[in-house]
This record gives structure tokens, sequence and C-alpha cells, in this order.
């Protein structure tokens, strides 16, 4: 209470309090104007004079510093009292603490400063809407992007000023961010402005915030992206990308159809888990690719299936824009399958090789088994004791068995095929035991179960043989401690069932031969592998994994099926469908000499440079009434010719001799009689060879060594066809 006419001023306690002095406290007007801050000296006085002498009301905020110094913000309120006169005697006022309510707004206004000024300079762009959709607020970005002024869009409604964004994205999300009170986020194009923007919306109590930025160049290298990814798609090498820790960071198609994994499950996983077994390898070519930039070589690795692949890999580090490295471009070539041809190709050249050698020791072994045949036939035609008999009939069962094996090596080694004839199961199982009980381990005991009216096979003899042996030899390797080995034969008939669910052969009669063995089996994953060339389980010099693939196409030429049934521990069972003959096999006849063709007195010319196969087959010929003449080499032999040509009627030459061979003799011959009779034999067969001899008119070949009833049956043919 300010006395004016006595120039006091009474203070409260309150107001004592508030100024930190003595309760009840006087003092002079000017003193109490003393209190207030220097810098709102001038407003206080200002607003005190007009109330002294105007009366004018006064309600100010402002500072007074205190008795013990501290400020505080006080709101001071003032009131002039008049007397009964009407002059002004008093000022009655009053003080209100507010310095908790103005630093309280100071705090708010601060924060409001500061989040201002974070959204005037954030790199987003950023507006708020009220519940009415208009613009509350815009930040310099959101003025940049959305090529409007903030003066021009403020308390603008966003459909009226944006119209082409009612029904798109923005639309549904910002009503659905309102409706639902959620967060919402998408990415939108909007035409306009030709701008992909990635908008976050979140919504208050005053309305919806929206954070947005352009992120119209991404998209664009996204699609670029998309492209090149496409086109890396189209590639049929296996292409991806990893990081320098081996995480993969894309993988194309072709990488899927390589290794089997889809993009989802490789992308995110380590390398090494996915495509290496053995991880040193790839580890230690990794560990110097940022020295080398590039590096190109083979690697082992492996599918999603376990199998195993041999890729030509060819790697390149990729660096970043500040030059540092950063992943490693992979690019990835099958070359499993031909690595394998490459070493198909290189075994086919040595068993060429092999073939090669066979022939030349082929033609030496068929020129000593040639004389030792055809001498053991006319020897079971004299008289012999039972035991001679027995010993002779020996020497030729095992004379013709060399022949076979020999041509059954010149077959394997060159890719002949034989004769398909008529041949009982029986005779081959029979000859098959007798071979291999005497060769076989005697702990592996020999069984055989052969239908008794079983039929017979339309083959080549020497290939069932060859066949059979191959599953024997395979079931004793695979019984090394002993076991029982069963040769089963009997007459099936198969039907379209069967013959679907094989997916090969032709419903109808077969053959079954079944080898049956209890040995050790084979796992359940190699048995797609066991029949491919050159595939072993056996240790290196223990096998050339050509047996069961030998099998297989043995049964593939004679159109049969072959099933295996096999567990580890319990054994193995090999089933070969044969289809059966149409036509029985020929019976076997005691007295076969005795009804083949003689001759009557005609002459005939024998070359041959091995002197036992010329006396036999001379001794033959004359036996059944041919006379003939003997000549060791081609030379010699056509000046036997020259010298005696009209009485000779048909000439037997060898192909392989020294000093002249056959050709070279045949085409002399034939300047001097282009229609003789001649008949070429060897101990190994050359198609361009046999070929020019049959262009130069021969009549027939014999491949060594040849039975008598051969040898009279091409005589005799020849010489009545002239």
């Amino acid at each position: 209470d300010i006395d004016l006419i006595n120039n006091t001023m009474v203070w409260s306690d309150e107001v004592c309090a508030i100024h930190e002095v003595p309760p009840g406290s006087r003092s002079t007007p000017e003193q109490g104007l003393a209190f207030y801050a220097p810098e709102y000296h001038d407003r206080i006085r200002k607003a005190f004079d007009l109330c002294v002498r105007h009366g004018t009301p006064f309600d100010k905020e402002l500072q007074i510093i205190t008795a013990t110094g501290k400020r505080l913000w006080v709101r001071t309120i003032g009131q002039a009292v008049r007397d009964d006169n009407g002059k002004i005697v008093r000022v009655r006022g009053a003080f209100q603490d507010i310095t908790k309510e103005k630093e309280a707004a100071q705090e708010v206004r601060r924060l409001a400063d500061r989040l201002t000024t974070i959204l005037e300079s954030i790199t987003d762009a950023f507006f708020t809407l009220d519940h009415q959709w208009r613009f509350t607020y815009l930040n310099p970005e959101a003025e940049r992007l959305l090529h409007r002024s903030r003066d021009d869009l403020m308390n603008k409604v966003v459909w009226d000023e944006f119209g082409a964004a009612v029904g798109t994205a923005f639309d549904r999300e910002y009503r659905r961010a309102l409706k639902e009170n959620t967060t919402v986020q998408f990415k939108e194009y909007y035409p306009p402005l030709e701008t992909w923007f990635e908008v976050h919306a979140y919504p208050s109590d005053e309305g919806l915030a929206v954070y947005f930025h352009d992120v119209t160049a991404r998209k664009q290298n996204e699609k670029k992206l998309a492209e090149q990814a496409a086109l890396l798609d189209k590639a049929q090498d296996a292409i991806l990308v990893r990081d320098l820790n081996g995480t993969i960071r894309f993988w194309n198609k072709s990488a899927k159809r390589l290794y089997g994994w889809t993009a989802e499950e490789a992308i995110g996983a380590d390398v090494r888990s996915l495509i290496y077994e053995d991880s040193a390898t790839f580890d230690e070519t990794n560990s110097k690719i940022t020295s080398l930039e590039e590096w190109s070589g083979e690697l082992h690795q492996v599918r999603k299936d376990g199998e195993p692949l041999i890729v030509r890999a060819r790697w390149s580090l990729v660096r970043d824009g500040n030059g540092a490295p950063s992943t490693i471009l992979a690019i990835n070539t099958d070359i499993t399958e031909t690595k394998r041809m490459e070493q198909q190709f290189l075994r086919a050249q040595r068993m060429e090789g092999i073939g090669t050698l066979a022939g030349g020791i082929a033609h030496d072994l068929n020129n000593l088994l040639s004389p030792i045949l055809m001498a053991t036939e006319l020897l079971q035609q004299g008289d012999l004791s039972s035991e001679d008999l027995t010993m002779v009939n020996t020497i030729a069962s095992n004379a013709r068995r060399g022949a076979d094996m020999i041509r059954q090596v010149l077959n394997f080694a060159r890719g002949a095929s034989g004769e398909r004839i008529p041949t009982p199961p029986k005779h081959l199982i029979t000859d098959l035991v007798r071979m291999i009980a005497e060769t076989f381990p005697r702990n592996i005991e020999i069984r055989t179960e052969i239908s008794t009216d079983i039929g017979s096979i339309l083959g080549d003899p020497t290939q069932i043989h060859q066949a059979l042996l191959n599953l024997c030899i395979n079931a004793r390797d695979a019984m090394p401690e002993g076991g029982v080995l069963t040769i089963r034969a009997r007459d099936t008939v198969l039907d379209e069932r069967f013959i679907r669910r094989c997916g090969e052969g032709s419903p109808g009669p077969h053959v079954l031969i079944e080898v049956t063995d209890t040995g050790t089996g084979i796992p359940e994953d190699m048995l797609p592998r066991i029949f491919d060339p050159f595939f072993t389980t056996k240790e290196p010099g223990q096998g050339t994994g050509l047996g069961l693939a030998t099998v297989m196409s043995i049964m593939r030429g004679h159109h049969g099926i072959v099933r295996i049934d096999s567990q580890p521990g319990r054994g193995s069972v090999f089933q070969l469908y044969f289809p059966a003959a149409n036509r029985p096999a020929p019976a076997a006849s005691s007295s076969l000499l005795a009804s083949l063709p003689r001759g009557a007195g005609e002459t005939i010319l024998v070359i041959d440079d091995e002197a036992a196969i010329r006396d036999i087959t001379g001794r033959t010929l004359e036996i059944f009434g041919y006379r003939v003449r003997l000549a060791s080499h081609g030379a010699e032999g056509l000046e036997l010719y020259r010298s005696g040509r009209d009485t000779i009627d048909l000439i037997l030459t060898d192909m392989m001799m020294p000093v002249m061979d056959g050709l070279a003799a045949i085409s002399a011959i034939r300047e001097y009689d282009p229609s003789i009779p001649i008949i070429t034999a060897s101990g190994i067969s050359s198609c361009e060879r046999d070929e020019r001899a049959a262009r130069m008119g021969t009549s027939a070949f014999l491949r060594k060594p040849y039975t008598t009833e051969q040898l009279l049956t091409a005589v005799h043919q020849a010489l009545h066809r002239r």
C-alpha cells in the first residue's frame, strides 16, 4: 500500500516473503521500485507514473531482485485510490511469484524453438496436418520437394492443393493412420512432381505428422539393378556376389539351378557352409583376392543334395566409391561333366591303346589256337578210348573258351558287336560255374538253381558270358570273408506294368538270370551310380569301374533289363531280364563232321605264314576231298598261282603276313583272274582292311580260330557260287 501523501510504502507479510525482507517492512516507493531488475526499471516506473497521474491501473510481468540477490519473476498489479474530491492519494497493489510458471513457459518455448530449428534443418521433409487436413507446419525441405512455399500452403487443405494424391496411397494411408491411430509407412509415385516419395506418417492428438523424402534416384537404381539382375538371371553361369567375410549378397537363377539353393535360402548365408564340404581351399584363395584383384581356377564344390561339383570359377574384387574392397563377384561354370568326359576320353585313349595291344596279342593267340581247335575236331572223329576222348574234348572246350575270351577282349576294347543266336542259358551257366569254381576262393560256396525247361536267349553267347562273369567277380569282391554265390535262371513273362515301372524294355516272354551274394551290400546313396563308367568303390588299382558298366552296355545291346536289390550287410541281388528267343537253339550233334560238305577233288591254295595253321588246314581239306597246295606268304602264293592257275579252283589266304600281306596278294592275283574265289582269314578283324578285301571280290572272311565246320562251309559256298 503506497501512501502518496506521506510518501510511504507498507509491505504485507506475503510481499515481504517474496522480496525476502523482514515482516512489517516499510519503505519509500522509490526504495520499493529498486527491487525490480534494472532492465525493467523504466517499464515499472512508467506504469507507476501513469497510475499516479491518470489513475491507469497496471498489470505487468517483471523480474525483481530479492534482498538476497535472487531473481524472481513476479506479476505486479496496481490500482489508484482517490479521496472524496477525486484526487489520487494512494496506490494499492499485489505481487504474485510466477517464477516457476515463467521458467516452465520459457522451457516450452526453448524446446519449441529447438524443435523448430531441428525441423527446419533436417534433411527429411516434414509437415503437419490438423484433423481437417490443413497444413499447420512445413519445413524448408518440404517446401523444396513439394515445390510450394510455406506461406502458400499454411492453413490450406492438402487434398485441395494436391488433388492428384486423392485415391492413391497418400490418401488411403493418411486416413488409415488417423482412423486406426497407427504409424504408416509406404512408397508412392506422385506424377505431377515426377517423384517417388518414401513416407512415414505418425498420428497425434493435433493431427498427423508426416516425414518424407525423395527416393526417385533409389527407385531408378533399383529398377536398373532389377534389369541387370534379370539379365544375370538369364546367364547360363552361376553368378553370386559375397562380401569379404563370405556372406552371400546376390544369387542368380543359374546359381539356383546349379546348386539347388533358392535365392531366399542363399542370400545372407555363409558361402562356405552352403557350397563347400572342405572350405580350406576356399579360405586360402579368398585370402589372396584382395591383392590379386582377379582370380580364376577350378574348385570342388557340392550341391544342396550332396552331389559333388567341379566348377571353373572366376572371381573379381569389387571396390566401393572410396576405393576400399567391398565385395567379390564370382562367376562359376559347371565343368563336372566336361571333367568326367575328359577322364573318360583319357581312359578311352588308354583303352584304345589296350585294344591295339590286345589286337596284336589276339592275332598271335588265334594263330596258336586255330590248329589246336581243328586238330581236336579231327581227333574226336577217330577211334579213341573214352579217357582219350575226354581229354581231347577238354582240349577242344578250352581252345574254344580261349578263342571266346580273346574275342571278348577285342569286343570290349574296340566296341565290336557279336552275332545274335539262340543261346541256352544252362550251357552258359554250367561253363561259367566250372570256370569260377577253379579260380574263386574256396570259402565262397557256389550254388545254381536252373529251371529244367528254361528257354533260350537270342544273343551273343560271349557277351552274355561276360556279363555273368562280371557279376560273379563283383559278388566275389563283396565277400572277402567268404559267403554264398547263387546263380538262378528261369522263364518269366513281363507285363506292361513292370515295363512302365522299369522305364525300359518290352513286355513279353523273358529269361531271368539272377546273381545273388551274401556280401557287404551297396549303400543306398551309391546305387544310382554303380553302372556309371569308371565308377568304383574299390581301392585304386583294385578295379577299373568298367565291370558293371559293361554289364549295362551288354544288356542294353540285348534290349534287356537290369534290376538290383541291395542293402549294406545283407548282400546284393542282380537280376538280368533277357528277351526270350523266338526259335529254339540248334541241338548239338555228335556226328556233326559227318554231315559237313565234302569236296570233289578241287584244288585249294592255302597261304599262311603259320606252319601249324597251313598244315592242319591242308590236312583237314584233304580229308574232306580237296587237293591242297601250301604257301608261307603272299609272294610265294602268288608264284604258285602264276605257275598253276589253270589248276587252282580257290584261294584261302591269311591277311597279315611277312614279305607280302593278304591284300597285296589278292590285288596281284586279281590281275590274272578277277573271278577266282578268294577266302580271307585273320586272327583280328580290321574294318578298313576287310572293306578293301570285299571290294576286291573276296567270297568270305574266316575269323581265327575257325572251326572245321566254318572252313568247309565257306569253301563249299564259295565254289558253288562260282
